[in-house]
């Protein structure tokens, strides 16, 4: 028996009811953008189209040692980055089929969470298709492993229940240390409970500064106060940026794993724990998922 099982769902495939305008800024220029969401049909998937390129979301566009700390993906020509936050609005909010249109200026940032892109989606609504799912459902429990850094995920399926259920376990120095965050399909509350949580540096102000220096030639949109910052950085003695949550930087953990998991192709009917979540490793259960069903698509 396959330990994880491609099937047709009894769940109909969604996409948006109408269209939607994100306003942000491009991440290295800081410059103004947007990007429209438009409805797509049946087994479309979520396609961002990128100055007229089209690029899908899947293991296959993924890229691969690209930038730190945060999901790209190509075409082979065309590239955007930073999706995780989007893919995880979209997956928590139950979004199946979207195309989603900007310029070359890149998908719109308008801070390092994904409350703005799930405002968005609430805004367009969601409406059912006459196409049913294909999901990714779990029979077996198996376990991946980066044994050197000590990262692991236990996914089993949900003994007679239906839905996803996930939890994560963030361990980092001080101030963060260990946290833990939850995600149960049709009870969490993606926009109250998960989407306000930002993006985090660790110790950015190591060697006098000069690590925020390095942190904001990549991404001008920092201001030079990382007290104002609308990514979370922290040095030795605490949180230097105001935390929206005591547990931020965990709850963010589980919103780029619900993200970055959007990219084996279909949804997963189990339960997962995954300790030290990262954007490789997530890729890495991700790509797992799908060869346990056999690479089905």
């Amino acid at each position: 028996m396959k330990k994880v099982e491609l099937v047709e769902s009894v769940r109909r495939q969604t996409t948006i009811a109408s269209p939607a305008t994100i306003r942000g800024y491009s991440l290295t220029g800081f410059q103004p953008c947007t990007a429209e969401l438009l409805p797509a049909p049946a087994d479309h998937g979520i396609v961002f189209e990128v100055a007229g390129q089209p690029v899908a979301v899947s293991l296959e566009n993924l890229v691969v040692g690209g930038p730190t700390h945060t999901t790209a993906l190509t075409n082979g020509n065309a590239q955007v980055i930073t999706v995780e936050h989007f893919l995880a609005a979209v997956s928590a909010m139950n979004v199946d089929n979207l195309l989603v249109r900007f310029g070359k200026l890149g998908l719109p940032l308008p801070d390092f969470s994904a409350a703005a892109y799930a405002d968005a989606l609430a805004e367009a609504g969601c409406v059912e298709l006459s196409a049913f799912r294909r999901e990714y459902v779990v029979r077996a429990p198996f376990r991946v492993e980066e044994p050197d850094d000590g990262r692991y995920a236990e996914i089993k399926p949900l003994d007679g229940r239906d839905g996803f259920v996930a939890e994560t376990v963030t361990v980092f120095d001080d101030p963060i240390g260990e946290m833990s965050a939850h995600f149960v399909s049709g009870e969490t509350d993606f926009r109250r409970d998960l989407a306000w949580a930002r993006s985090f540096v660790p110790r950015p102000l190591d060697d006098a500064g000069e690590r925020w220096v390095k942190v904001r030639a990549r991404y001008p949109i920092l201001p030079e106060d990382p007290k104002e910052s609308p990514l979370v950085v922290f040095g030795k003695d605490g949180f230097i940026t105001p935390l929206r949550g005591p547990d931020e930087p965990g709850r963010h953990k589980l919103v780029d794993l619900l993200g970055d998991l959007t990219l084996a192709g279909h949804r997963l009917v189990g339960e997962m724990k995954v300790f030290k979540p990262g954007h490789s490793f997530n890729a890495t259960v991700a790509r797992r998922i799908r060869e346990e069903a056999g690479g089905g698509s």
